[in-house]
């Protein structure tokens, strides 16, 4: 029997094309119950069902199998075909199916960033990952600037006891720092907060903590 890998798919192909699988097998790359329409502004002028949809890889085309395809014209006059098989070109490749699980991180800035226009055109259900992944990786260079100059500022402290409580509050504070970061993403991926203002808060709070620490710790 065969486990399907994906269900209730849906995504855009195309500004004006909408497609959708009730089931999708990665094994053999074939797609189920597919349907496909064709809207312009609010008018849906060409729906096609096909019962199979199979990738040729020699090809690089889609087979459909058992379809109809359902058309209208300006006037609503509605046109009805039937075919057994034909082949197809689609932007939807065997890879939109797989299993995308941390894919984001694996990806170069550029990639990335077609990756995030790609899905944001098809309108997938995952972009917000894929964007608060982008602006997380904008906040980094800024963190790492951030915790060094707290570092610094920690460590121009003068103490009679040594070093031991600045390096102590110093490893205190990164660990608040990356609680908290874990904290803001896990509020931007539930959309809690405005995406782009949760993956820099960490930042904005610690550089407030900088400038306190660099006016108040006597040196």
């Amino acid at each position: 029997p065969y486990f399907f890998d994906k269900r209730n798919v849906h995504f855009r192909v195309a500004p004006d094309k909408y497609v959708y699988l009730e089931s999708y097998n990665n094994t053999v790359h074939s797609g189920y119950q597919f349907t496909i329409e064709t809207i312009k502004g609010t008018r849906l002028i060409k729906k096609l069902k096909a019962e199979t949809v199979t990738w040729l890889p020699e090809k690089r085309k889609w087979e459909l199998k058992n379809f109809s395809q359902r058309s209208w014209d300006e006037e609503g006059k509605e046109t009805l075909s039937y075919g057994q098989q034909a082949d197809t070109t689609l932007n939807m490749y065997p890879k939109d199916f797989e299993s995308n699980y941390m894919l984001y991180e694996t990806l170069t800035n550029p990639e990335l960033k077609a990756t995030v226009d790609e899905k944001r055109m098809r309108g997938s259900d995952d972009l917000l990952t894929y964007v608060i992944e982008s602006y997380l990786r904008l906040t980094y260079p800024f963190a790492i600037l951030i915790l060094t100059v707290i570092g610094v500022v920690l460590s121009a402290r003068k103490s009679r006891g040594g070093t031991g409580l600045q390096i102590a509050l110093g490893f205190g504070l990164a660990f608040i720092y990356i609680l908290f970061f874990i904290i803001s993403r896990s509020i931007a991926n539930a959309g809690s907060m405005n995406p782009l203002l949760a993956c820099w808060l960490p930042n904005i709070v610690f550089t407030g903590i900088g400038v306190v620490l660099y006016k108040t710790v006597p040196r």
